[in-house]
């Protein structure tokens, strides 16, 4: 009997451990008025790239290991409305329930044309799993994406499990960014942590990297670009794709198959 109330006990507290240790939301986003379903995308701060609702307007935003803090803010935003925020109490009442959320029309701030871009940022993983990249093909599509924006600003950072090296560069005489030269002298090592890539003021973001995060999670402007540059077969594709797509812009993968 004291066997039976133990395993009992602990699968209960299992299964308290899993449904806490994950966030779900789901439900439908809708025109205020018509009731028409928008496509919109919902995240929650902290939480990285979220999810973009179905034509249908319906959406599951399901994040695993994840918690909700007091500090969360569910985000919902779509072009051409007004965007929603929900947090505290009114946010854990959303919690694993199916929810219908009203977009009033009006005016949103939106994704920045490319020849209007200006802040760019270049994140490059230096992570022990990121050793296998082939650092020449990933350059020669950084400049060559750099030299379709009109003057950009640009910082390139180095990241592993910390910032390894954060600086402005410019280009040279013949237009290009001498990358090589910045990264030869740079060992990888460590872990990835994602939460270095913060772009929160930042036109376009591009991420040279495996995908293969060992913690953290990118936090971007909703209206940024991200790009996420891959060169290796044995990566996260799925990853860099769903982070590239929510942040309005593609994955990259740069490796033969």
């Amino acid at each position: 009997m004291n066997h039976f109330r133990l395993i009992f006990t602990l699968l209960v507290s299992l299964l308290s451990f899993y449904s806490y240790s994950q966030t779900v939301f789901r439900g439908v986003v809708l025109e205020e008025g018509s009731k028409k379903p928008i496509v919109a995308k919902v995240g929650v701060s902290g939480q990285g790239a979220g999810v973009t609702s179905g034509t249908n307007g319906r959406f599951l935003y399901r994040k695993y290991d994840q918690v909700v803090s007091p500090e969360s803010e569910l985000v919902i935003s779509a072009k051409g409305y007004e965007s929603v925020s929900i947090s505290g109490d009114d946010l854990r009442n959303l919690y694993n329930i199916t929810s219908t959320i009203y977009l009033k029309p009006g005016v949103s701030k939106d994704v920045k044309p490319l020849n209007e871009a200006k802040d760019v940022v270049v994140f490059w993983d230096v992570s022990a799993s990121a050793k296998s990249q082939n650092s020449n093909k990933a350059i020669d599509f950084v400049n060559s994406y750099l030299a379709t924006l009109s003057s950009p600003a640009v910082r390139f950072v180095a990241f592993n499990d910390k910032v390894v090296l954060d600086k402005k560069i410019t280009a040279g005489a013949d237009g290009t960014f001498a990358l090589s030269e910045i990264i030869k002298n740079i060992k990888y090592t460590g872990a990835t942590d994602y939460s270095l890539i913060d772009g929160s003021n930042t036109d376009v973001a591009i991420v040279v990297s495996d995908g293969e995060q060992s913690f953290g999670n990118i936090e971007l402007l909703r209206t940024s670009r991200l790009y996420t540059v891959n060169t290796v077969a044995t990566a996260n594709h799925e990853n860099m794709m769903a982070d590239a797509s929510f942040y309005n812009g593609s994955y990259i993968p740069l490796f033969s198959t």
